[in-house]
């Protein structure tokens, strides 16, 4: 009788000591997860959790996000063709003078004028039937018009110094055409068409 209790209390551990093995063994090496696993999140982990609101970024790297680029109405215009260069010698045939031409050397700076037009001055003489008379004048050009003023000097035109030459010419194919007015101390005495081409052209 008490050999046959000990023989089942050895049966009976050994069966304890292979339930035992089997369960250990069933979870070694890898995570059993289970419904009721008690864990603590970590905001840190979900950064990158697919379900988070974080927002969708589809630029490559090294690449800017694309801009609404819109053209501006005043944008071409303000790229203006530059003027052409004025300055050199010029011969100015007073059409409505009898035997009266100037001839002038113009200088041209670009943009100098008060209303941002290029500045044009200018040097020479007045002739006609008798002497030379010296000849200076100011003026602007923009859009392929030259607004310019000739003043008579002194000396052999003495008698005249109080008038000058008001023109206003448009270039056409590299020659200027145009109109202008004589005053006397300011006072309309005379007007007339003009010519003016490079001289030698």
């Amino acid at each position: 009788m008490e050999e046959r209790m000990s023989y089942k209390a050895a049966i009976l551990a050994a069966l304890a000591v292979g339930v035992l093995c089997f369960n250990a063994s069933a979870g070694c090496g890898r995570w059993v997860v289970r419904d009721n696993t008690d864990y603590l999140k970590d905001p840190l982990m979900d950064v990158n959790d697919p379900a988070t609101d974080a927002p969708n970024l589809t630029a490559t790297q090294g690449s800017a996000p694309e801009a609404d680029v819109k053209t501006q109405s005043g944008a071409s215009s303000s790229n203006t063709t530059p003027n052409p260069d004025l300055s050199g010698k010029w011969y100015v045939k007073l059409n409505s003078a009898a035997n009266t031409s100037i001839d002038l050397f113009l200088v041209q700076s670009t943009g100098l004028a008060e209303d941002g037009k290029d500045q044009v001055q200018g040097y020479g003489n007045l002739k006609g039937n008798g002497s030379p008379i010296p000849i200076t004048g100011t003026g602007s050009f923009s859009n392929d018009t030259l607004d310019m003023d000739l003043k008579l000097g002194f000396g052999a035109g003495a008698s005249k110094s109080n008038e000058k030459y008001v023109m206003s010419l448009s270039m056409i194919k590299g020659t200027l055409y145009g109109n202008y007015d004589l005053y006397n101390s300011d006072v309309l005495t005379g007007k007339g068409k003009a010519t003016a081409t490079r001289s030698g052209s």
